[in-house]
């Protein structure tokens, strides 16, 4: 590997690229224990052979390096969205553990509990961004059926109905801003999924709702 702090190696193609710095950036901000988490999850999946010393490893341990920096000292308006002290960051590790079930059954309950996680801990429109692009990650993962997908999207929905109907509106600015995005990941990654009909109702519905603003 080349010593020189202005080395940059070569960047892959963007959907490995986008997953790279997505992850050096919660890794960054949320500890080792998430890149741990993310091999265990990941292990057979050949779009993260970067995390085990395979292709395009090099630029994510640049990535994360980078990442860690910005940290120290965040660049004024970063394109990647706003910036956020690590001391203010949502404990992403504590939201996946009531993600999971959602996922999985998405029962009232399990609705009930991530929002309410949500609507306590951001508050701050920087703060529902970043869970928001979280949610773009996992969503955009490749070992996530389409019913997974669709559990998240509706979560998603869910927080923003609730967070309208309390006029929580730092909430609804974090969240607005990448709740498109998540619907339309989840209809790229599965694109012949049979649920694909009611993630594009929901995406119809904010469409709808961004228009009349």
């Amino acid at each position: 590997m080349n010593s020189s702090g202005n080395y940059q190696p070569p960047e892959p193609p963007d959907e490995i690229k986008n997953i790279i710095n997505k992850l050096a950036n919660f890794v960054a901000r949320n500890g080792p224990q998430f890149e741990e988490m993310t091999k265990k999850k990941q292990e057979n999946n050949g779009r993260f052979s970067f995390l085990f010393g395979g292709q395009f490893h090099e630029y994510y341990q640049y990535r994360l390096q980078r990442e860690r920096a910005d940290m120290v000292h965040p660049k004024p308006n970063n394109p990647a969205g706003p910036a956020i002290p690590a001391e203010d960051l949502p404990d992403l590790n504590q939201f996946l553990t009531l993600l999971s079930p959602v996922m999985a059954s998405c029962t009232k309950d399990s609705i009930q509990q991530a929002r309410n996680w949500i609507l306590e801990n951001c508050k701050q429109s920087q703060r529902a961004w970043y869970v928001g692009q979280f949610l773009l990650y996992i969503v955009y993962s490749e070992e996530r059926s389409g019913k997974e997908r669709l559990h998240v999207i509706y979560l998603m929905n869910d927080c923003l109905h609730q967070a309208a109907k309390a006029k929580v509106l730092d909430i609804i600015k974090g969240l607005e801003a990448v709740a498109v995005a998540v619907i339309y990941c989840g209809k790229l990654a599965d694109p012949e999924c049979a649920l694909l009909p009611k993630m594009k109702k929901v995406l119809d519905l904010w469409k709808k709702k961004k228009k009349k603003k």
